[in-house]
C-alpha cells in the first residue's frame, strides 16, 4: 500500500517538500502518509509533539556533512529506543534500499532499532510459464495441505440436500398413497363385478327356473287334457257298452 503513496521513494533521495507532507492545525503538527507525496530526511522536520506519538519508524541514510547536520543525526539517534548499535555510525553508512527500522512488538514495547535492506523485486514482465508454476507449488511448504483439491459441503449445499430429500420423500409417499388408492378403486371396482355377475347369474338361473316351470306346467297341462280327453271317449264307450248290455241290442 505505501508503494501506492510513494513508498517506493522512501529509500532513495528524492526530493520533497514538507509543506506537502506536514501541515499545522492549532500550532499542532499533523503528518499524513496517506497524502504524502515525498517523505521527509530527518525527524527534525516533524513537530515533536507527532513524533512523540510515532510507535513505527523507518529511518534511511542520514549524512553528516556540515557541523549542523552533525547535530540533527546525534538528536535523531538519541530518538530512537536504546541500542548496542552505534546508530549514528550506521545511519550513516546506509545505501539505497536500506534502513534502520523499529515496530511496535505485539506487547506494546518498541523493538529494538535494526538495519534492514530491501531487495529490489526479481520478475519477468509476462505471464509465468506452467513449468514456472508448477516448480513453484512443489516447492512450496503448503503443497501437503493444499495438493489435494477439496469440495466440502456448503450449508447451502447441504440445506439443499436435505429440502430435495424431504420433497422426495413426500412425492414417494404421494405415490404410495395414489397407489394404495388406486388398488382400492381396483379392488372396489372388482367386487363391484364380481357382485354384478353373481346378481346376473342369478337372474338367469331364475329366468331358466321360471322357463323350465312353465314348461313343466305346459307339459302338465297337455298330459291332463290328453287324459282327460281320453277318460271323457273311455267313459263315453263304456256308458255305451254299459247300455248296451243292459237293455241289450234288438236286430231286425
Amino acid at each position: 500500500m505505501l508503494e501506492a503513496h510513494g513508498g517506493d521513494a522512501f529509500f532513495g533521495m528524492p526530493g520533497f517538500d514538507t509543506a506537502d507532507l506536514l501541515r499545522v492545525t492549532d500550532g499542532q503538527g499533523i503528518i499524513s502518509l496517506l497524502q504524502a507525496g515525498d517523505i521527509t530526511q530527518t525527524p527534525k522536520d516533524i513537530p515533536s509533539d507527532v513524533l512523540a506519538q510515532l510507535g513505527s519508524r523507518i529511518q534511511h541514510a542520514l549524512r553528516a556533512a556540515t557541523p549542523d547536520d552533525q547535530k540533527k543525526l546525534k538528536q535523531t539517534v538519541a530518538t530512537f529506543p536504546a541500542t548496542e548499535l552505534d546508530l549514528a555510525e550506521v545511519i550513516t553508512n546506509l545505501g539505497t534500499g536500506e534502513a534502520v527500522v523499529t515496530v511496535l512488538a505485539p506487547d506494546g514495547r518498541p523493538t529494538p532499532a535494526a538495519p534492514f535492506r530491501l531487495w529490489a523485486p526479481a520478475s519477468t514482465m509476462g505471464p509465468a510459464t506452467g513449468e514456472t508454476l508448477a516448480h513453484i507449488a512443489a516447492a512450496s511448504p503448503l503443497l501437503p495441505a493444499y495438493a489435494t483439491s477439496v469440495n466440502p459441503q456448503s450449508a447451502e449445499e447441504k440445506l439443499a440436500t436435505q429440502a430435495a430429500q424431504r420433497e422426495a420423500q413426500k412425492t414417494q409417499a404421494e405415490a404410495q398413497k395414489a397407489e394404495k388408492a388406486a388398488e382400492g378403486a381396483a379392488e372396489k371396482a372388482a367386487r363391484q363385478a364380481y357382485a354384478a355377475a353373481l346378481a346376473q347369474q342369478e337372474r338367469e338361473l331364475k329366468a331358466e327356473k321360471r322357463a323350465a316351470q312353465r314348461e313343466a306346467d305346459r307339459r302338465s297341462k297337455a298330459i291332463n287334457s290328453a287324459l282327460t280327453s281320453l277318460l271323457r271317449s273311455a267313459s263315453s264307450q263304456l256308458g255305451r257298452e254299459i247300455t248296451r248290455s243292459i237293455f241289450g241290442t234288438r236286430r231286425r
